[in-house]
């Protein structure tokens, strides 16, 4: 395989020769890391579609955290593969086993950029790994790191990690959603106004004044808010 670089994308000094001598049908397994909440999990779908068409024949695992598995996208994967969280108190030994677990691998993603993803990534033997840039701690344990972008769309992000080995990806990003759409008699428009913490969601009064302005402009439609 041919390493792409671009500006700004770090790369080990030996990780060209080493993605060189991987030739694109040994890959066998692949894993992607991502320890996140609803959201997180649902943007990585792309990522995952991706991933499976590169490498059909590959088996693939996504790694995630016991207190985020709803959204997981186990559709798209050969294997849900778990740590635990920090609530869950397991303990170091129990910890570190849950994390070898995830077992040898071709490619490694790590679209997390955590502690507890750095450490998995390091725990995790694998041929090639890329990783996002983080404080000078993707030199010690990626073989690729680029930057990630603050104001992009974050599903659009995790599939960058794919540039750098010349896959390219459908725009705009396909989900293939594996859910019956909603049945409704009048159109609908849904508000998803939360987020993980309050300091990554619009303001509340924001939201409020939004939905007061959408009921006015569509009052033939139902205006459904989710809440988390």
């Amino acid at each position: 395989m041919k390493l792409w670089v671009e500006k700004g994308t770090w790369c080990r000094k030996n990780a060209r020769e080493k993605l060189a001598q991987i030739d694109p049908a040994s890959i066998k397994r692949i894993a992607v890391i991502k320890h996140g909440a609803f959201g997180d999990l649902l943007l990585t779908r792309p990522l995952l579609i991706t991933l499976r068409s590169a490498f059909p024949e590959a088996r693939l695992t996504l790694s995630i955290i016991s207190h985020y598995t709803r959204g997981a996208p186990d559709d798209l994967v050969d294997q849900v593969h778990c740590v635990p969280s920090s609530k869950d108190k397991a303990g170091l030994r129990k910890s570190l086993a849950a994390y070898r677990e995830l077992g040898a691998q071709d490619l490694l993603f790590d679209i997390t950029a955590s502690t507890r993803s750095f450490t998995l990534s390091g725990l995790t033997p694998a041929r090639f790994k890329i990783g996002f840039q983080h404080r000078g701690i993707h030199k010690r344990i990626y073989d690729v790191a680029i930057p990630r972008a603050a104001y992009r769309f974050e599903a659009e992000t995790f599939l960058e990690q794919l540039c750098p080995l010349g896959i390219q990806f459908d725009w705009p990003p396909r989900f293939d959603m594996p859910v019956t759409p909603l049945s409704h008699e009048r159109p609908y428009v849904v508000y998803f106004p939360t987020a993980s913490t309050p300091d990554k969601s619009w303001p509340a009064e924001r939201f409020s004044a939004l939905i007061e302005q959408m009921v006015e402009k569509l009052p033939n439609h139902n205006h459904i808010l989710l809440c988390g």
